[in-house]
């Protein structure tokens, strides 16, 4: 798939854009020094994969947002009914 010269189709095909979110979470590291699926097997936390999707929130640009995205973390791992775990800000 040439995403070069045709980015949209991230926002069009929803089976490129599962495979580009999936794609970041095993690759992307942003500000964290480590991926997103890193952070959450090895321990590290949610906070972590926040600084690797969104450091800008770890840097106090937005901590409401960040807080939100916790809240919603805890509610999912609520329903699931597994451990929220440590770290979970940054």
């Amino acid at each position: 798939v040439d995403l070069l010269n045709n980015p949209d189709l991230v926002a069009t095909n929803s089976s490129i854009s599962w495979q580009t979110g999936l794609w970041y979470w095993m690759t992307g590291t942003g500000n964290a020094g480590t991926t997103s699926h890193n952070a959450m097997v090895n321990g590290q936390g949610f906070g972590t994969t926040i600084r690797a999707i969104n450091s800008i929130e770890c840097n106090g640009g937005n901590t409401a947002q960040m807080q939100s995205r916790v809240n919603l973390y805890n509610q999912f791992v609520g329903i699931l009914g597994v451990p929220a775990g440590g770290n979970l800000t940054c």
